[in-house]
């Protein structure tokens, strides 16, 4: 980020709290207050007095950061003389105040906010063309970090990626479907909100997890986020395969029932091996990109071992693994496969690695 940004908050903090005039009669204390929409590495100042024994006029200023607690600062000179000079502007000596450190990028949410917070100031500063402007040039990147900003109609107005501009947010997916545009805009609220979701990380150039901050201000929506290298599906199928399945469970989180079993019951959602599927609590088949939905589970057979695992898919109480032998539709034949099963407000969502080498029954 560049140091006009990170001054901006210094130098309005300087201005609001180097001087203090005030000059009434017959009031007893008043506060100019902060605003109630602060960011969250915005510092707001207000201005306090009172009127003192001797009828002299004491003036002080408090400052806080977010929605920390106030901190009091009081000058030197802070009293106005017995009989002030009619529309004479007295001044306080000035105060130092620190500026707290933006968050080191170790700490990626913290930054993240720290650097939507930033752009937000900007736009408050500058004003929207100027802001626009700024956030579609490279030299607002900082890593991986980039401001992404969409507008009353749901348009990209800002992004990293010029290609993204004009798309409308509801429309903009991952390379498979998966609808994190539409996800960004439901969780969008003043106070923030994080949503996640699959992405090219383009400092990697890898498919990872972004993890996204998105607040929605004067009526644009204003977003960053730190990317997760996802585990690997050769040396980690388990890890990959949770991590998979989170994806659904985000999406259901996000967006809901409909939309989520619209989207996994979609060959779309077909990646390789790994799919997800949903199962009611009494084994209906909600979703499943491969396999007809409406059809009870508990009704199949069991797998070539002799195993009834369906069972054990619809009894799963909170989340764990099962396996069975079970088609791998990428290498098209039966293979053994590792269940990963999570239970969530009913549902039972589901997915899966194989291991590679055809199952064989043995011999009779």
């Amino acid at each position: 980020m560049s140091h006009h940004i990170r001054n901006l908050t210094a130098g309005a903090l300087f201005i609001a709290i180097v001087a203090a005039a005030v000059v009434f009669s017959g009031a007893v204390r008043f506060d100019f207050a902060a605003s109630d929409d602060q960011s969250d590495s915005e510092i707001d100042v207000r201005v306090q007095a009172r009127q003192t024994d001797n009828g002299r006029v004491e003036v002080r200023a408090q400052s806080r950061l977010g929605d920390s607690e106030w901190t009091t600062h009081t000058p030197d000179a802070r009293l106005l003389p017995i009989e002030p000079e009619l529309g004479r502007w007295y001044s306080s000596s000035t105060i130092a105040v620190s500026v707290p450190d933006a968050p080191d990028i170790s700490d990626e949410d913290g930054y993240t906010r720290h650097f939507v917070a930033q752009a937000i100031d900007y736009y408050n500063q500058h004003g929207r063309e100027a802001a626009l402007d700024f956030y579609n040039t490279p030299e607002s990147v900082e890593g991986q970090w980039y401001i992404f900003i969409l507008d009353e109609n749901d348009l990209v107005v800002a992004h990293l990626n010029p290609d993204r501009l004009g798309a409308r947010g509801d429309e903009v997916t991952a390379p498979d479907g998966y609808p994190f545009g539409r996800m960004v805009n439901a969780v969008a609220s003043p106070h923030g909100a994080w949503v996640d979701y699959p992405l090219i990380n383009p400092v990697s150039g890898q498919a990872e997890i972004k993890h996204s901050w998105v607040v929605r201000h004067d009526g644009l929506i204003f977003g960053s986020g730190w990317y997760e290298a996802a585990p690997s599906r050769t040396h980690a199928p388990g890890a990959f395969t949770q991590s998979f399945l989170d994806r659904a469970l985000e999406m259901y989180r996000v967006l809901g029932r409909e939309a989520t079993l619209e989207y996994y019951s979609s060959p779309d959602s077909l990646d390789g091996q790994w799919y997800v599927f949903i199962i009611a609590s009494d084994g209906t088949r909600l979703a499943h990109p491969l396999l007809p939905v409406g059809v009870n589970i508990l009704d199949g057979d069991p797998d070539p071992t002799g195993y009834h695992y369906r069972p054990d898919i619809v009894g799963i109480e909170d989340r764990g693994w099962i396996s069975y032998i079970f088609h791998n539709p990428e290498r098209d034949q039966l293979e053994r496969k590792h269940t990963w099963l999570v239970r969530r407000d009913g549902l039972i969502f589901a997915a899966g690695y194989y291991v590679e080498g055809a199952y064989e029954a043995p011999d009779s």
